[in-house]
């Protein structure tokens, strides 16, 4: 009988244990599970049990030694700050490298501005005032006669 508590009871915790786990290939869940199943921003760092909220990336800057955002993890190994290192590092990368290529792609596209010199003032009703110009979207439109 005491066999049978004892395998429900590790099964379980098997079972509390996979809800703790987020969905992620993140690198930064080898280090951290969920302390709250319904709220994803509370983790639990697995080498010191400190909760911590903020989600994963300040779990990641917590095990990195990284200061500003979180208190350090004074129990984690070698290998786990430099693999968070690394993370962050390769994800800032990736950001700048976005935002670069944005900027380049943003100079490449030039968009002529209207020269105002090219439209003469017409008088209409004793006011002078700028011809209607046409845009693309005019061919979509139904004039409206007054």
């Amino acid at each position: 009988m005491a066999e049978n508590e004892s395998s429900g009871a590790s099964n379980s915790m098997a079972s509390l244990d996979k809800s703790l786990k987020h969905n992620s290939s993140d690198v930064g869940w080898e280090f951290a599970v969920l302390a709250d199943p319904t709220n994803p921003y509370k983790l639990k760092c697995k080498f010191c049990m400190k909760v911590v909220s903020g989600g994963i990336y300040r779990m990641k800057q917590r095990i990195a030694n990284i200061k500003g955002n979180v208190s350090s993890c004074s129990m984690c190994t070698e290998e786990a700050k430099d693999k968070c290192k690394v993370a962050i590092e390769e994800a800032k990368r990736k950001k700048q490298d976005k935002t670069s290529h944005e900027l380049e792609k943003r100079e490449e596209v030039y968009i002529t501005p209207i020269d105002e010199e090219d439209y003469e003032d017409v008088e209409v009703g004793g006011s002078m005032k700028r011809p209607r110009v046409s845009g693309p979207m005019d061919r979509f439109i139904s004039s409206i006669n007054t």
